[in-house]
Formats: structure tokens, C-alpha cells, sequence
């Protein structure tokens, strides 16, 4: 997701059936089951510039495998609830910043 947005609206790609991946430009908040029922969706890529990620954002995305969270668990309020109704283990992983 590139150019100017920065907010992801509730619901926003709810039932987009062919998304498998996804990764971020320049968005800092996700709203409550933006990506809920994409049953393909199998890795997200969140960058530093994502400081909030609502409870059920990836609700009931049968294919999801990993989250990674390209931020510290101080930097952002990201909800521990991101994933549910998910019927496989999703991992989400902290990537720490090797540049400091």
C-alpha cells in the first residue's frame, strides 16, 4: 500500500477474497477488521511508521501465517488481539532495528 494513505478504515479491504501479501508505505494507523475475511492473506509487513493496529484486524483470515512488526513493542500500540478467528497458529514477530 503506497502513496498518501495513512489511516485504514474499519472494514476497508474486508472480503478481498485475492489479497496474499501485504505491506505498507506510509500508513500509521489500522482500524478494527480491515483485513478481515481474506482467506488467502498469508504475510503482513508492518513498518516502523505504524504506531496502532486495532483488536481483529485480521479477523478470520484462514490462510495467515506471519505478521511481522518492523517496530518495538514500546514504539506502537499494537493490540495483542490483531488476529482471531484464525484457524491455523499465527506468528507475530518484533523485528528488532539493526542500524542503532
Amino acid at each position: 500500500i503506497t502513496g498518501n494513505l495513512e489511516n485504514i478504515p474499519t472494514e476497508f479491504f474486508k472480503d478481498f477474497s485475492v489479497l496474499e501479501s501485504v505491506s505498507f508505505g506510509n500508513v500509521k494507523t489500522i482500524k478494527t477488521k480491515a483485513f478481515s475475511n481474506c482467506p488467502k492473506l498469508k504475510t503482513v509487513l508492518l513498518p516502523k511508521t505504524v504506531v496502532s493496529v486495532d483488536n481483529d484486524t485480521f479477523t478470520n483470515c484462514a490462510g495467515l501465517e506471519y505478521v511481522y512488526v518492523n517496530n518495538s513493542k514500546d514504539d506502537s500500540t499494537i493490540s495483542t488481539s490483531i488476529v482471531s478467528n484464525s484457524p491455523s497458529f499465527v506468528r507475530v514477530v518484533y523485528l528488532k532495528d539493526t542500524t542503532e
